[in-house]
């Protein structure tokens, strides 16, 4: 949905995995309770959603692939509903706790916008919210207690397949195959999307639709174009040359926002897999392992030396997608799909804005580059469900198909711009937000349960017709991950401090504090620590699946 995109402009990565506890902890009393097995030949076995697209409205660019959403052109005419009734039919509250990635709206109240969801829904919605820099820690404090929420969004913590056999719902009787069809909103969430659901051969929760792609190189065209350089490169030095036109550290311009992001961008030019690659025989490797890495970390060293990013790139990254939209930067891999957000957030202060995304070509030319798709969910998160009554599972499920009410439905028009008049009016046929909307629109329903996402921009036709070409474009030569649907323990609880050790060497080589050479022993430390434990857990759980 469009207001997925418009919040990723504030959204910060979320390091889960850092906040992980022992299982033990978490799971308190019922620690020995549960017999679990998350094998990757378990995990084989399972039958994932049967995907049944949404055809009550039409879009005017169809889909055509995983990694290429439906486009609209305008906001869809009309009354159109997808559920019958209100879902929580029994009255009673629903306890949540999600996350939020913008400020806390107000408090139930002095919010009409939650209480208008709140009587559509059919109970009371009783939130339990944390920033997202803060979630893990709140997390990890509630499943340490005794009284779970009904549905909580599950992050990275140690010991999770256990956790989530021993005091969440194995949701697979109700939406495996064609069990799905009682609930046709969920059915309508493309496959890719579930398969980060799947554990102990079982599936655990609920997806948050996300766009397939791992990130995009997002453009000011305007800017690019205004210093004559060229908006279409088609190999790594024309790229190069096009950074060092557009930049103009003098007037506190540049051409880059973030080193990390560009990398990953450079990854894509040079073939090489986001994280974790696997080959025909079923042998995992690290891109950092690779070869083709070092030239690309050489790259961007060289970028840094050059003065072609913002100098505070290091030390205020959650400021960059402000200076793409205010043009401090020219060019930023950020997350998929987040052109419209930008145009909706900076469009009325910088009204000569063009938004592009660039196609990443092969390094040395040739021809377009291989696109890394991501896992299509929001960051690590599931939708758990706590073990509950069938009767009032049949409601939490019914529930979740409420929020899964495709875009341009009569329900999603609530839940995402919530009343005319006072959350949002229409503009030229088009829902916009209020500055009351803002606000009361930030109760976190979007990280409880949303419609897979589509390309729309609002009152820009020509927005969506290009980023449809772009993703069509780069789904004729993508990279799946490798790693989704698999399950590594070490992973799980280390990870991501085994992956902060590889960024913060990457980083320590750019700004010159080490030189390339000192790479191979950084990688070492990685392996050695946990990476190549890690990789034989990958490769077991692969070769199970096979």
């Amino acid at each position: 949905m469009i207001m997925t995109w418009a919040r990723s402009l504030s959204r910060r990565h979320l390091l889960a995995g850092g906040a992980a506890v022992t299982g033990a902890a978490l799971l308190g009393g019922c620690a020995g309770s549960a017999e679990n097995d998350n094998s990757g030949e378990a995990n084989r076995t399972v039958v994932l959603p049967s995907y049944l697209p949404y055809t009550g409205i039409k879009p005017d660019l169809p889909s055509t692939n995983e990694a290429v959403m439906p486009g609209f052109l305008s906001y869809p005419k009309g009354d159109v509903t997808a559920t019958e009734g209100k879902p929580l039919a029994s009255g009673k509250p629903l306890t949540i706790l999600t996350n939020t990635n913008t400020q806390l709206p107000p408090a139930l109240n002095d919010n009409k916008y939650w209480q208008a969801v709140n009587e559509a829904a059919g109970a009371e919605l009783q939130y339990t919210m944390a920033n997202a820099a803060d979630y893990v820690a709140k997390l990890n404090v509630v499943i340490a207690g005794d009284d779970l929420p009904e549905i909580v969004s599950m992050r990275p913590l140690a010991d999770l397949p256990r956790l989530l056999e021993a005091r969440f719902t194995d949701l697979s009787e109700h939406l495996s195959g064609d069990a799905i069809k009682k609930y046709p909103n969920l059915a309508n969430i493309p496959t890719i999307s579930w398969k980060s659901c799947v554990y102990n051969g079982g599936i655990f929760g609920i997806p948050l639709n996300r766009p397939a792609a791992a990130g995009e190189m997002h453009a000011r065209l305007d800017i690019i174009k205004a210093k004559g350089a060229n908006p279409e490169p088609k190999s790594y030095a024309e790229f190069l040359e096009m950074c060092r036109t557009v930049n103009d550290p003098k007037r506190n311009k540049y051409a880059m926002g973030s080193p990390q992001s560009t990398l990953n961008f450079l990854k894509e030019m040079l073939g090489l897999p986001l994280n974790w690659g696997v080959d025909e025989a079923g042998k995992f490797t690290h891109v950092a392992e690779r070869e083709e890495f070092r030239e690309a970390l050489d790259a961007i060293t060289q970028q840094w030396s050059e003065g072609l990013y913002h100098p505070d790139a290091f030390t205020q990254e959650t400021l960059l997608a402000q200076w793409v939209g205010t043009g401090a930067v020219a060019v930023n891999n950020g997350g998929a799909g987040s052109v419209s957000g930008y145009l909706i957030t900076y469009a009325a202060v910088a009204p000569e804005m063009e938004m592009g995304v660039l196609v990443p070509p092969k390094w040395d030319g040739g021809g377009d580059g291989q696109k890394l798709l991501g896992p299509a969910v929001y960051g690590p998160a599931v939708l758990a469900v706590t073990k509950t009554t069938p009767e009032r599972l049949s409601e939490i499920l019914a529930f979740f198909n409420w929020l899964a009410s495709p875009f341009g439905t009569v329900e999603q028009r609530l839940l995402t711009y919530g009343i005319e008049g006072h959350t949002f009016e229409y503009k030229d046929g088009d829902p916009v937000k209020t500055k009351a909307g803002v606000l009361e629109t930030n109760l976190p329903v979007n990280y409880t349960g949303s419609a897979p996402v589509v390309n729309f921009t609002p009152g820009r036709p020509e927005t969506t017709k290009m980023y449809h070409a772009y993703q069509e474009r780069c789904a004729k030569n993508s990279l799946p991950l490798a790693t989704q649907g698999l399950y590594s323990p070490t992973q799980q609880s280390d990870g991501a401090a085994l992956d902060k050790s590889l960024v913060d060497g990457m980083n320590d080589v750019i700004t010159g504090r080490k030189k390339l050479a000192d790479f191979d022993a950084i990688v070492s430390t990685f392996r050695t620590g946990g990476g190549d434990k890690i990789r034989t857990e990958y490769e077991e759980a692969y070769a199970a699946t096979r």
